[in-house]
């Protein structure tokens, strides 16, 4: 944590309750090994001592299990290469002692903090906030804690910055500053000690062959185990040959502990006793020939969890915070203890990159993140414990075990153990918890099916095809019903269109396999009734809520049933009450009369009513009994009216009509209505006849379409989906939240998917209900609105385009995409039916794929379905899946013709020699364009699309006033224009790297930022263009799809391809401005004294540059330019009600090594647009998450920036870089799919910016 903290420039003082163990003999007997793992070292890495740490360690592979009869079994922990690290504890502590102290951290050793003298509280004065620390020797240390004392523990302020003083407890499971805390009423936490207590034996190493010790006594590269029901010994190597033993039994102090055939007490009381129960329970253990001594003698440690109900504090005024086992101690049986630490100071990083926020508030952020894993991770170690116990000798755990490794090694991209999630991915805890959960209950129910009752049977009946199949659906799942739930489907493939001549044209929804299914409405309820009961609920039907006897605020529901008899039910507010009673909720009418919730009902002009199909007798020609295909929805599409139909178990389907209801002026006119088809049995006779002539409906179809009822169609959109009322959480979900036309087969689905989101929102059973549902609701209404938007498209597209010659061409188009293509394209009907992807991601999508197939069947002529197959260019159609903005807007072939593509760098060095490296994968590139075209086309493109463009026109600082809602524009000739605006107006500053608006945001104080200049600047100098010829028929002096690096160390030359043959070159150097710079034997004073002094540099340095005849000229005279970042605390701000936002460089300005600074103004239109789907979101609000979503991103690649102008100037010319370069371009030949670099992912990947590896790595396996 002291590294941390140094790390973002805060002075740090640690006091230290321990001498220095650096300088103490080793305490043996007190200490389980440690186990580092991926999550643990992600910390290091980030400081840069992760190879460091790492010599200090032994990998560890799997686990080996030992029996009684010395029988073992080995289970590796994850895929091939995937270990833990185990460490000494002292070892651990030392270096770590010493990062601090080369970081610049004060240690005080031998000081433990006094409960009885120490106070948080200044009671009366400023001066009695005070910690006071005891030595070895009874002598008292105290440290003021007042404002005016700058310097104390732990962390104190940064240099040049007002103070900001925090006390970060770090003191361990035991924590007296987390009891100081409690004390003062500010935090309250739980001790929970198991009955089962530990201590350490030695397993001595081996004589080596030249008579020293260090030879291992088992496989080093393991965790041993020999369980014994309820208790087990435990073994971690050591480097130096030696294993750390741990025994856990029971301490023998409670009732029940006192009855177990072994304690510690009973196998302790003498050296005898101790004796016989290692040779009985532990026969192959090689231990010491000390061990029965050591089993007495050595201390006995106490196991337990602690728990806060927060980690942090204020307290008088100073922010607390309480990180580590002081925190949020577990049980060591998960390997997590010590790594759940390093991952607190990796989410503390995150949340310390905002200087501009005070401590107090960047610790309760922290520790809102923090709670929910923290907890999560304490329970999984404690399950851990009784697997380590005794499931693992059960012979069925194994069996589980040997299933889910061979999933792991056959599905990888599908599956990962909980316990390779928790070890070797950076998932939150909380997401493993879940995982687990899942994972357990599909383990049980593979083994069920498959049969599989021995470890040696896995291989041969496993059925990778019924894993799949389990792995690809949700909700069921989770509750261990699907099977049954399934059992009442048919299954749908695809679609059928029958047009008028009987002719039908099949279109399968998705890969092959992917299905969706299809259920009796009653059949699923009744279902779902059964489940319910089972699950230990109470329902109480014909309960219809009162709306006119209900009283919310007075806590109290009114139901009636049908003879009319109230029931009323009166609430605590420790009572929660959801809503699951449909589009008609009476709940959500109760709410909205209560002003805590609206909402809007918006009814379609069509209603439905159902029609019965036959069933035949089953034959060899139908033996499923169905008169159609039953694995296939059927649709008759008539324009403004269509038939639609799906099966039913028994081989019947069900028909529904859709029809306009004939209520409006525009119905009325229509030829089919329902009342114009249902005045008497013949007009309905004739109407289904004429119209669905090769349905084969059953015989009584007219009668049963007039006399059934008709039903109206709608949806419901609600402001929020939860309130609380007198104290009492109300949460609407299902059709009371968002009801839905059935025209995406989302209703119920969407619906269970509430099911799942709640779910994870009510994880933290420390959270209560109110803010579960605040959260839960917060991240489903942008999804339940998007579903609501796609299945009213859907709706016209079953009536109408389905039946267009040109949807179908379409269709059949993004058909063969899906099949060429599976890993680049799906459509949007299979990313809401097939995946997970929230509903707003498959709008958004359904969007772009929209614009996507209108141009490919555009550019490749296709004008009918058999066409489709010959004309379509799949070469094309990857091109254009490979890129984003442009192509949103339709510009996109249009831009790239002002551009020239660069697919690699070549280095240039003294002697001429060049080295070319490609950028990514074969095909992949760069666009090299030129600054004055690219704004040419973009101010045409905004202009054709309908803006007005105000040129000449300079924001004004001295005369804009915010406050009072008025901007001031100065032109050439220095008139003012004045623009008043309303708080239905929004600004959005766009004016680059010295942005007016942003200095405008910050002078009214809404807005912080930081402008680093590096000490580099840029001047441009020409390189020729040649003559055309047919050695080089573009006319450029060099390979011009490759950008041209000449790196000298301390400063370089770059160079790009213009579309005439010519190249822009680019010289960046220092400015000379700093004592470093002046230094330096090459600034731009230097350089460019007079014409001879850069003629002199230029031929020198960049000897084999074919710079054009004046380059020394224009190197004196062309105009030098600063370079440097720009980072803002957000994005976003609103001023007297008008919502301002930046982009582009203006909210974050980037040095130009790598190629992002456009490419990222642009990913912000692409980001916002996202945002602003929602049209009934204010734009405040949209600017609001935009700004949320985008900081982290344009911080990230500020970094990345930054590191690769390291890269360029020096970095590049380097041989060691080259071989690694060299390495990675050739893993990503040989291994595409499993690797990407940090360049090709950020250039040819949308994944977010903050994802992106943020330094070099280097993995080896420790020796």
């Amino acid at each position: 944590m002291g590294c941390l903290f140094r790390r973002h420039g805060y002075d740090v003082d640690i006091y230290e309750r321990y001498h220095d163990i650096r300088n103490q003999p080793h305490a043996a007997g007190r200490s389980i090994n440690l186990v580092l793992t991926r999550r643990g070292l992600r910390f290091a890495e980030m400081l840069g001592v992760k190879e460091q740490l790492l010599s200090y360690t032994v990998p560890v592979y799997g686990r080996t299990m030992h029996d009684l009869n010395g029988t073992t079994t080995y289970t590796p922990y994850g895929r091939e290469g995937e270990c833990n690290f185990s460490v000494d504890r002292s070892k651990l502590n030392e270096f770590w002692i010493d990062e601090a102290e080369k970081a610049g951290a004060s240690i005080h050793f031998d000081r433990a903090l006094s409960l009885e003298h120490t106070s948080l509280e200044a009671r009366f004065h400023p001066h009695d906030r005070r910690l006071c620390f005891i030595d070895s020797a009874g002598g008292k240390h105290s440290v003021d804690l007042s404002p005016e004392y700058s310097r104390w523990s732990l962390v104190t302020s940064i240099p040049n910055h007002p103070p900001d003083t925090a006390v970060i407890g770090c003191d361990g499971a035991g924590s007296r500053l987390r009891y100081a805390l409690s004390n003062a009423g500010v935090l309250t936490f739980t001790e929970e000690l198991i009955g089962h207590d530990y201590k350490e034996l030695t397993f001595p190493a081996l004589p080596t062959s030249d008579g020293q010790w260090g030879n291992f006594v088992m496989h080093n590269e393991s965790l041993h185990i020999w369980p014994r029901g309820d208790f087990f010994l435990m073994g971690l190597a050591n480097l130096d040959g030696s294993f750390t033993g741990t025994i856990y039994a029971s301490n023998g102090q409670s009732d029940e502990n006192k009855t177990a055939e072994v304690t510690f007490p009973s196998i302790t009381k003498d050296e005898a006793t101790a004796r016989a129960f290692l040779s009985k329970y532990f026969p192959d253990a090689q231990l010491g020939p000390n061990a029965a001594a050591e089993l007495i003698s050595n201390p006995q440690s106490r196991l337990g969890s602690v728990r806060c109900n927060t980690h942090t504090a204020v307290v008088s005024g100073v922010p607390y915070l309480l990180v580590g086992d002081a925190a949020h101690a577990i049980v060591p049986f998960f390997g997590q203890g010590c790594n759940c630490g390093f991952e607190d100071c990796v989410v503390l990083d995150e949340h310390l990159q905002d200087k501009s926020r005070p401590l107090a508030v960047a610790f309760r952020a922290y520790s809102a993140q923090r709670l929910a894993d923290t907890n999560a991770i304490a329970d999984m170690a404690l399950d851990n414990f009784v697997e380590m116990m005794s499931r693992v000798a059960d012979p069925k755990f194994l069996v589980r075990k040997a299933v889910e490794t061979a999933i792991m090694r056959e599905l990888p991209q599908k599956y990962r153990s909980r316990y390779t999630l928790v070890m070797y991915s950076y998932n939150p805890y909380s997401k493993c918890l879940k995982a687990g959960q899942y994972a357990a209950c599909l383990l049980e129910d593979l083994v069920a099916h498959c049969g599989i009752s021995s470890v040696d049977e896995v291989d041969t009946k496993l059925d990778f095809k019924f894993v799949t199949d389990l792995l690809e659906r949700k909700f069921a799942e989770m509750l261990g019903v699907k099977e049954q739930l399934l059992s009442y489907t048919v299954p749908v493939y695809g679609r059928t269109m029958h047009d008028l001549n009987g002719t039908t044209t099949y279109t399968p929804y998705g890969r092959e396999g992917e299905c969706n299914f299809c259920v009796d409405r009653s059949k699923l309820n009744e279902f779902w009734n059964d489940t319910v009961e089972k699950a230990g609920a109470s329902i109480h039907f014909d309960r219809a809520l009162s709306l006119e006897h209900t009283n919310l605020e007075d806590r109290r529901l009114c139901f009636i049933d049908s003879a009319g008899g109230e029931h009323s039910v009166d609430l605590s507010p420790d009572t929660a009450v959801i809503g699951c009673d449909g589009a008609g909720s009476r709940l959500r009418y109760a709410l909205s009369n209560a002003g805590a919730v609206s909402f809007t009902e918006e009814l379609i002009g069509h209603e439905y009513k159902e029609v019965p199909f036959v069933a035949l007798s089953t034959s060899a020609e139908h033996p499923e009994g169905s008169a159609m295909h039953n694995g296939s929805i059927h649709i008759w599409p008539r324009g403004a009216f269509f038939l639609m139909a799906l099966a039913n178990l028994d081989g019947s389907f069900t028909g529904t009509i859709y029809a306009r209801n004939g209520l409006n002026d525009e119905d009325r006119a229509a030829d089919v209505t329902f009342p114009s088809i249902t005045k008497d049995e013949a007009a309905a006779r004739a109407f289904l006849s004429k119209y669905f002539p090769d349905a084969q409906l059953g015989p009584n179809a007219a009668a049963e379409l007039i006399s059934n009822p008709q039903s109206k169609l709608g949806s419901v959109r609600c402001n929020t989906h939860t309130a609380v009322v007198s104290g009492v959480p109300y949460l609407l979900v299902g059709d009371a939240a968002h009801a839905i036309v059935p025209f995406f087969g989302q209703g119920c689905n969407c619906g269970f998917e509430d099911c799942v989101v709640l779910d994870e929102h009510l994880q933290d059973k420390s959270r209560p209900l109110a803010a579960a549902f605040r959260g839960y609701s917060a991240q489903r209404l942008a999804d339940t609105n998007a579903i609501a938007d796609m299945a009213l498209d859907n709706f016209v597209e079953m009536m109408s385009r389905v039946a267009d010659p040109k949807f179908l061409v379409r269709k059949a188009v993004e058909t063969a995409i899906m099949r060429e293509l599976p890993q680049k394209y799906r459509s949007r009907y299979t990313l809401v039916m097939y995946s997970y992807n929230p509903y707003s991601k498959c709008l958004k999508a359904g969007q772009y794929a929209a614009c996507l197939l209108e141009d490919l069947v555009a550019h490749c002529g296709i004008s009918s379905v058999d066409e489709v197959d010959t004309k379509l260019d799949f070469k094309f159609v990857t091109d254009l899946l490979e890129r984003k903005f442009a192509e949103m807007l339709g510009v996109k072939e249009e831009l790239l013709s002002y551009t020239v593509p660069v697919y690699g760098r070549t280095m240039h060095d003294l002697n001429g020699t060049t080295t070319y490296t490609p950028y990514g994968r074969e095909g992949e590139c760069n666009f090299c364009v030129d600054r004055s075209k690219l704004n040419e086309f973009w101010n045409n493109t905004v202009e054709k699309a309908g803006a007005s463009i105000h040129f000449d026109r300079a924001l004004s600082l001295e005369h804009t006033n915010l406050e009072d809602r008025r901007l001031c524009f100065i032109d050439s000739a220095g008139g003012e224009h004045l623009v008043d605006l309303s708080p239905d107006t929004a600004v959005i500053g766009c004016d680059g790297a010295g942005s007016r608006l942003r200095y405008a945001l910050s002078n009214v104080g809404v807005v912080s930022f930081s402008e680093e200049l590096i000490g580099h600047e840029y001047k441009e100098v020409p390189f020729v263009a040649l003559s055309t010829s047919a050695k080089r028929p573009e006319g450029s002096a060099m390979h011009n799809g490759s950008i041209h690096i000449w790196p000298r160390g301390d400063f370089f030359l770059m160079a790009l391809a213009n579309l005439d043959g010519s190249f822009t070159g680019t010289i960046y150097a220092r400015n000379g401005l700093s004592n470093e710079d002046r230094t330096a034997d090459v600034t731009f004073p230097s350089i460019t004294k007079d014409e001879a002094a850069a003629r002199a540099f230029l031929s020198k340095y960049f000897p084999d540059a074919q710079l054009g005849p004046n380059a020394a000229a224009e190197l004196i005279s062309n105009p030098q330019s600063r370079l440097g970042s720009v980072r803002c605390n957000t994005h976003t701000a609103v001023v007297s009600g008008v919502p301002y936002l930046l982009v582009g460089d203006a909210a974050h300005a980037i040095v130009p090594f790598f190629g992002q600074g456009c490419n990222c103004g642009f990913e912000d239109c692409v980001v916002l647009d996202e945002h602003l789907q929602d049209k009934s979101r204010p734009l405040a609000v949209a600017f609001r998450a935009y700004s949320a979503q985008r900081l982290a991103d344009t911080n990230a690649i500020a970094d990345m920036a930054l590191d690769n102008f390291v890269e360029m100037m020096s970095r590049v010319a380097d041989p060691k870089f080259l071989v690694r370069k060299a390495v990675e371009t050739a893993i990503m030949r040989e291994l595409p799919q499993k690797y990407r670099s940090r360049y090709t992912l950020v250039m040819y990947s949308h994944n977010p910016l903050q994802q992106m590896p943020q330094s070099r790595t280097v993995c080896r396996r420790p020796s």
